[in-house]
């Protein structure tokens, strides 16, 4: 039961820092997407 509690924490780790990194990568996006408007 201690191994699978393990595993199961590390998959829901992995799957929140996937969350973390998509949404960095969409704050990034709506940050970027008006400069480059801008420079248009």
């Amino acid at each position: 039961m201690l191994l699978f509690h393990m595993i199961h924490t590390f998959r829901l780790r992995k799957i929140l820092r996937l969350i973390t990194m998509s949404n960095d990568s969409l704050q990034k996006a709506m940050v970027w997407t008006p400069k480059q408007n801008g420079i248009r």
